[in-house]
């Protein structure tokens, strides 16, 4: 199954049609012409927001006690994303969503299947920036023990719905090892979807293990360094999904 099929690509170039008209010389440049679009096309990759690994900041954002309880504030070394990067992530991400779904003309439905359940207050707030017609489902896969994970993923919830001859947007919040999201890939490919997407807030990609090199969400947010994350959803053995950013927890 394609996993393209939101800018899908042609390998027929149709020349015969105005060969005739042209001098030699405006063939070959029309010709060259298409041939640099085709590609362009083809070889259209992942959207990323921004890669934050550099930025020198990321420890010193100010965390106010009225926007942190007590009780997590000592938890945490610093925020590593605001409310207003969160939003600004949102709002890129989506605008692009919203143009590349534009050539899904021929769509039999579409729908959003968040990731449970680090990815629900994401989800929640892309899918008010999304303009068109989608069912929404969720899928929840576990592969932790605690806060280790054992390399074997299970489904723990199915999607509701089928997805069959449907284009599929999954939501998730964090791509790490790239396990998870390979192991999504392959068992929502086996229901035959038209198309499938990914979306991330998160890529750890210096977490990434060899094998799954290759795994990358179609759009993400904001790549991270490796450190531990919590808040807008991500937990510590359940808590702190409620923190409206994105912190570092201490160790």
């Amino acid at each position: 199954m394609p996993r393209t099929a939101f800018a899908p690509c042609t390998t027929v170039l149709v020349v015969h049609m105005w060969r005739s008209s042209l001098t030699d010389e405006a063939f070959h440049v029309r010709c060259l012409m298409l041939a640099v679009a085709f590609m362009t096309v083809c070889a259209q990759k992942s959207y990323v927001f921004i890669d934050i690994r550099n930025r020198q900041d990321q420890q010193n954002y100010p965390v106010t006690q009225d926007s942190v309880p007590d009780a997590y504030a000592k938890d945490i070394a610093g925020v590593l994303l605001s409310q207003q990067d969160i939003l600004h992530g949102l709002s890129a991400v989506s605008a692009r969503i919203n143009q590349d779904v534009q050539s899904l003309s021929n769509s039999q439905g579409i729908v959003l299947v968040t990731v449970l359940h680090g990815a629900m207050i994401f989800s929640a707030d892309l899918m008010r920036r999304l303009y068109f017609p989608f069912q929404t489902d969720s899928v929840a896969v576990s592969s932790y023990e605690g806060i280790q994970s054992t390399g074997s993923y299970q489904v723990k919830k199915e999607i509701g719905h089928s997805i069959f001859g449907k284009d599929v947007i999954v939501v998730e919040d964090i791509v790490d090892t790239g396990g998870t999201l390979d192991f999504l890939i392959r068992h929502i490919e086996a229901k035959n979807p038209a198309s499938l997407r990914t979306v991330a807030l998160l890529d750890k990609v210096d977490r990434r293990k060899q094998q799954f090199a290759h795994i990358k969400a179609d759009y993400t947010c904001f790549v991270i360094p490796d450190v531990f994350v919590i808040g807008y959803g991500l937990d510590y053995i359940g808590h702190y999904r409620g923190l409206p950013f994105v912190a570092v927890k201490k160790d």
